[in-house]
């Protein structure tokens, strides 16, 4: 798909001149709106599928979309903005996804004529009859209201084909959740909220895998559970004020848990070793240690602004690690395991605290384990070369034999050669690829992946 995003948008008006192959445009995206806009005539010309004018100040000007009627939209999205022809939306038959934050819409009543399976409102203030309207589009799969003040969840309710429900910011309560299910819900958002629990959100569906609820007053995951175990896979709770964790053991299936920013510490946190846990985020959580965790599963750690007192290098050669991030932490490395950092393949390490022999070991460890990664693999190339070599040269041999003898024996062995000589030059090809990507890791690693402060 072609994007083109337009900067300062307020110089676009109708008089102006189409940009350059606007006619295989298909996203246009107009940024940073300083006053009224007025869709520009040429608009009506191009493919565009996905419309999106974005005002980035919190001023709400008029949006003129009557050149953009003719479009055939699949997505449209508004960002502070006031809206009074909603007719011309109501007349996007093929509209699937329609985006509306912080925009002022003077009658909702348009939403009854699509038949949307997105829909994102932020910052609106609804009646209750528009409400009623959201609940009509029975086809939605994905709904945000965010800052809404939508606290009737039993209206969602007649959303029959709901994956994914967001309601970040509504003040919302677990009372608010009681009695209400959804038959395919697996994704929820109650982040900001006033939650004190999961009890009733956890319930709400039994196809749910997914729940993010940061940012509320949690003490306790769940002080009544309607199930023996259930199937979430992914959970944040990060910036809650838990006390217990234990409800952890009915999550089995969990693999993607956030419980950072909580003042948790080690005895509590035992309980994580019971779940097959693939990736953690245990920021900010006062523990010294990382013994709690199961290190035959996990593949991401992300472990900053705590004070470890463990060694940190043996944990560098759990089988499946692939992210370590060890930022901001009083972490002792040995000389015994440092080696092993080479085989994290991304890895962040705050040094300023250590000692100036550990990050000298470290560093020494990283460069000569990059050292032995490009010879041996320009080893393998100047191999790979020879053997190309080699078979040319054989295959040219054939090449003069055959204008003399045509038999059949000869040209077995030409089309084998010219097997081996595919194969020789894919085989470079390969490694060549290999040794640049390589390059471009060393490349990058300072700035992205590798992350050593304090070593000259």
């Amino acid at each position: 798909m072609n994007t083109l995003i337009i900067d300062n948008s307020q110089m676009i008006q109708k008089n102006t001149s189409p940009p350059p192959n606007y006619e295989s445009i298909n996203n246009l995206i107009y940024s940073n709106v300083y006053s009224k806009i007025t869709i520009p005539q040429f608009v009506s010309e191009m493919p565009i599928t996905e419309l999106s004018v974005q005002n980035t100040r919190l001023y709400n000007y008029k949006v003129d979309l009557a050149n953009a009627s003719t479009l055939k939209l699949v997505k449209l999205t508004l960002q502070n903005f006031i809206v009074f022809q909603t007719e011309i939306i109501a007349n996007f038959s093929g509209l699937s996804s329609l985006t509306l934050v912080g925009t002022r819409i003077n009658d909702f009543s348009f939403i009854n004529n699509l038949s949307l399976r997105e829909l994102t409102i932020q910052l609106a203030d609804f009646s209750f009859e528009e409400k009623r309207i959201i609940t009509r589009q029975t086809g939605l799969q994905k709904l945000a209201l965010n800052k809404c003040n939508f606290r009737e969840l039993h209206l969602l309710q007649e959303l029959t084909q709901l994956r994914e429900l967001s309601l970040i910011g509504n003040k919302l309560k677990n009372s608010d959740f009681v009695d209400c299910k959804f038959k395919y819900l697996q994704q929820i958002n109650v982040s900001s909220n006033q939650l004190k629990s999961l009890d009733n959100i956890v319930d709400i569906s039994t196809q749910l895998i997914g729940i993010n609820a940061s940012l509320n007053k949690i003490g306790k995951l769940l002080y009544n559970q309607l199930q023996p175990e259930y199937y979430l896979e992914e959970l944040d709770i990060s910036s809650n004020k838990l006390i217990d964790i234990g409800a952890l053991e009915l999550f089995p299936r969990l693999i993607d848990l956030n419980i950072s920013h909580n003042k948790l510490g080690e005895k509590l946190m035992r309980v994580i070793q019971t779940v097959p846990l693939q990736s953690i985020n245990i920021t900010n959580t006062q523990v010294t240690t990382m013994g709690f965790i199961n290190k035959d599963t996990i593949r991401h750690v992300t472990f900053k602004n705590n004070y470890c007192c463990q060694n940190m290098s043996s944990f560098f050669s759990w089988p499946n690690l692939s992210t370590f991030k060890i930022l901001y932490n009083n972490a002792p490395l040995s000389n015994k395991h440092c080696k092993n950092i080479i085989f994290v393949k991304q890895f962040q390490l705050n040094l300023t605290e250590l000692h100036y022999q550990n990050k000298y070991i470290v560093y020494k460890t990283i460069q000569q384990r990059y050292n032995e990664k490009v010879a041996k693999m320009a080893k393998v190339l100047r191999q790979s070369m020879n053997f190309f070599e080699q078979q040319t040269k054989e295959l040219n041999f054939l090449l003069m034999l055959m204008k003399t003898q045509n038999g059949r024996e000869q040209q077995q062995e030409l089309n084998i050669l010219q097997y081996n000589v595919l194969n020789g030059k894919q085989k470079i090809y390969n490694q060549t690829n290999r040794n640049r990507l390589l390059h471009n890791f060393m490349q990058k690693q300072q700035l992205c992946v590798l992350n050593i402060q304090g070593v000259e």
